[in-house]
């Protein structure tokens, strides 16, 4: 029987990733069913008067808290959701790497996403930056995330100055400055070939959890999304990339691969207020993003809520967590680029034309 996967997100903030309140972006999704997902919500919060179950909400108050938890135990106990998460000001740093250092890379003949040489990169650009100061990591952040939303040339020669100057220098002492060398190559041109919105993970991420449920499931399967989430927007790329005609590709950098077609028949956009699976993940994602926030900001034994959570979610860790943009400091090589693997930004590429040539 064709099964259906419930999506939903916590902490997006778009192509703002410099949110210190909202250092963490949560995908995460269940496989139960409608029926299931009600029995758990009765079960669990059948005390609670509000119509919609909200993660947001349901924090507020130490009365909820058990709950809570409790429903993320059953669901995780049972194997039935995954989750991918970033940690917006490492993303920032991977999307330098991404669209500025890996371009001059390559133009000189380095393929810089073989054996996973751009997580190498970005966990010592980010941890050599948050060492020298958190304002400078911030400040390089910032001053990169503005010159690409915007485009305007006052902004990317703010943003190169910002690159180039002592400072950075000083946190990359022993390094060569990738920032220096890619600017003195492109000047202020290193955005005009961007793709539109190439700082928003929700895209990536949700694709990540489409493929975490191929791997788990025998396609075809559903996704329904709640129709208040802001990829409604980009709905039209979605159903393009999910699409089971979608032209068939193995898409990956190092040795993480998505094989298309994914699987999916079809996506529905739902309001989530008469649908208690759609709450179900709205409550995990929520959960999953409180605690990533705890675990970044130290887990502080104060927090007895993510402590709480922190018993449930660490166990099932491994099988929870489909992908994660996340610093580590320990970076292993991955496995040389397999042939005919495309670049992600590739096949989106190739999806846009054939979608808009349709």
């Amino acid at each position: 029987m064709e099964q259906t996967v419930f999506l939903d997100e916590c902490g997006f903030t778009g192509e703002d990733l410099a949110q210190p309140d909202q250092p963490v972006f949560v995908v995460a999704s269940h496989n139960l069913t409608e029926d299931e997902a009600s029995a758990l919500k009765e079960q669990h919060f059948g005390h609670v008067k509000a119509e919609e179950l909200k993660h947001s909400s349901l924090q507020r108050r130490e009365q909820h808290h058990a709950a809570v938890t409790a429903l993320l135990d059953a669901v995780l106990t049972s194997d039935r959701a995954r989750a991918s998460m970033a940690y917006k000001p490492y993303a920032l740093i991977a999307k330098i790497v991404d669209h500025l250092i890996e371009p001059m890379m390559f133009e000189d003949g380095l393929d810089l996403y073989d054996q996973g040489g751009h997580d190498a990169l970005a966990a010592v650009l980010y941890y050599s930056l948050g060492a020298h100061s958190k304002k400078l990591l911030f400040d390089v952040g910032s001053a990169f995330q503005r010159a690409v939303r915007t485009r305007a040339p006052e902004h990317v020669r703010a943003c190169n100055t910002v690159l180039s100057s002592a400072d950075v220098g000083g946190a990359l002492d022993g390094l060569p400055n990738f920032f220096r060398i890619a600017i003195a190559k492109y000047g202020v041109n290193w955005t005009e070939d961007l793709p539109d919105r190439c700082l928003d993970l929700s895209l990536p991420l949700a694709l990540q959890q489409c493929w975490a449920w191929r791997r788990r499931l025998s396609p075809p399967f559903n996704i329904v999304h709640d129709r208040s989430s802001p990829m409604v927007k980009s709905k039209w790329l979605w159903d393009a990339l999910l699409a089971p005609d979608a032209p068939a590709a193995v898409v990956g950098r190092g040795g993480a691969t998505v094989e298309y077609p994914i699987g999916v028949t079809a996506t529905r956009f739902e309001d989530s207020k008469h649908s208690a699976a759609l709450q179900i993940a709205d409550v995990v994602a929520g959960a999953v993003g409180r605690w990533a926030t705890w675990v970044v900001r130290g887990a502080p034994e104060s927090d007895r809520y993510a402590s709480a959570l922190d018993a449930v979610i660490e166990p099932a860790l491994g099988q929870l967590i489909a992908s994660a943009i996340w610093p580590t400091p320990s970076v292993a090589k991955g496995a040389p680029r397999a042939p005919g693997v495309m670049e992600p930004n590739d096949y989106v590429a190739s999806v846009i034309t054939k979608t808009r040539s349709a």
